[in-house]
């Protein structure tokens, strides 16, 4: 893993690191600039995050850790002072080449956290009471926890010829979102237990829940929100726009 600066913080180690993950380059929304500084309304993905997160962002245990793409200095700039302006405990820290080395990278600016919530900025209406019962459920002794939605359609498993093989029960079934919160040591014990998989293995783990699944350890999962969907393609653009600007 290479290197990364970073922007330490000021002010004395939080009981609770908030890693706002926004390194991704987004080609699918076809913009020709990093997901997180795609506009929604009058404000990029990212400030858009931080503004629906931003009672909880602003609570004195708070740190903030934004990780960013390396390659947009102006960027981080605006950030810096967007988070200053909001009353934002921030440090910033660039993106690796994976989601598990961007994690990891915000990681390092909060040793002493007690609780780590991670979250994508590509889900930017995600609110700060969805922040709270995340952090109220680790509080309460879960090591590991997820927000979820129930699914609404009928899911069908399908064969490799395109055929239905069966319909899965949906009332099993949840649409899992972030942030995703977790005691920090447990969080750093499962990146730990990574170092002797395969390369597919660690591939196969597509956030950090995964981690603790793959390793037997219990995850919980509470209810989560409608309005914190994800961006990732130019329709999820257009839907998020339209929630934002129904909340102006």
């Amino acid at each position: 893993m290479t290197e990364t600066p970073a922007v330490p913080r000021k002010e004395a180690s939080a009981r609770v690191a908030v890693i706002m993950v926004a390194a991704g380059q987004g080609t699918r929304l076809g913009y020709g600039i990093p997901k997180a500084e795609v506009p929604i309304a009058e404000h990029s993905m990212l400030e858009t995050a931080l503004l629906s997160a931003d009672s909880f962002l602003r609570r004195d245990d708070v740190q903030l850790v934004a990780v960013l793409p390396p390659e947009r200095p102006e960027f981080q700039q605006l950030i810096e002072n967007f988070a200053r302006e909001h009353g934002h405990h921030l440090a910033v820290t660039h993106g690796g080449a994976t989601r598990t080395e961007s994690v990891l990278n915000g990681l390092v600016l909060a040793p002493d956290a007690e609780f780590v919530l991670v979250h994508d900025a590509a889900r930017p209406l995600a609110s700060a009471a969805l922040f709270e019962r995340v952090l109220t459920s680790l509080e309460a002794g879960s090591e590991a926890t997820i927000p979820g939605i129930k699914v609404a359609d009928t899911i069908k498993r399908i064969s490799t010829t395109a055929e239905v093989a069966e319909t899965v029960n949906r009332d099993e079934l949840r649409a899992i979102q972030t942030p995703q919160g977790f005691q920090r040591v447990a969080l750093q014990e499962a990146y730990v237990a990574t170092q002797s998989w395969t390369d597919a293995e660690r591939e196969a783990a597509t956030d950090e829940a995964m981690l603790f699944e793959m390793q037997g350890r219990p995850v919980q999962v509470i209810e989560g929100e409608q309005r914190a969907l994800k961006v990732t393609t130019a329709h999820d653009l257009q839907v998020v726009r339209f929630l934002a600007s129904e909340e102006q």
